[in-house]
């Protein structure tokens, strides 16, 4: 009897450490099995200048959080290790912060009606990047994401936090680091 429950136990906390954690929650969710590897062979496709200005951005994290960039390609003969950012101006039922977030094994496409969507689509993405706790070597990194599929839009309207800071001082770091966290849970 205490080997079975044992066992239960240990394959419900199996089952719990292999969901993905994202914050918020999305609105939907699909996993695939095997991962997409992001490596030194991966680049971003951009061919408008808010796609650009969104690879900048992205670059700019992984430089901050992993030491590395990814090159930025207006066209690609690749069909692999892609990163590609979509503008849907057809779905008008898409709320505009919506966004849809799909990693497959040689690509990852971010798909959204507006510039908040897709932000918020890359903040979900370095999410899903797995922590580490040195920076790599700028010419041998190797990150797996997992295959999943995710459709996430804000369920409120209106979404904020409070930072008192007529009673309590905080430094200018302090508060640039707090907005820096609530734009990376979609505040």
């Amino acid at each position: 009897m205490k080997k079975n429950i044992l066992i239960i136990l240990l394959l419900l906390s199996a089952t719990c450490f292999s969901q993905v954690n994202i914050v918020p929650v999305p609105v939907e969710i699909k996993k695939a099995s095997g991962g997409f590897i992001l490596n030194n062979k991966t680049c971003i496709l951009s061919s408008t200048k808010s796609q650009e200005k969104s690879a900048n951005m992205l670059n700019f994290y992984l430089k901050e959080l992993f030491g590395f960039t990814l090159p930025v390609k207006q066209k690609t003969d690749l069909a692999e290790n892609i990163i590609i950012f979509s503008s849907k101006h057809g779905e008008s039922n898409s709320p505009n912060e919506g966004y849809n977030l799909r990693i497959l094994k040689n690509k990852i496409e971010i798909g959204a009606k507006t510039s908040a969507g897709t932000f918020y689509g890359i903040q979900t993405l370095l999410q899903l990047l797995p922590i580490q706790k040195e920076k790599s070597n700028l010419k041998n990194y190797s990150l797996s994401i997992p295959q999943l599929s995710i459709n996430d839009y804000p369920r409120f309207p209106y979404r904020g936090m409070h930072l008192d800071v007529g009673r309590h001082f905080f430094p200018v770091s302090f508060i640039k680091k707090y907005i820096d966290y609530l734009a990376a849970y979609k505040y």
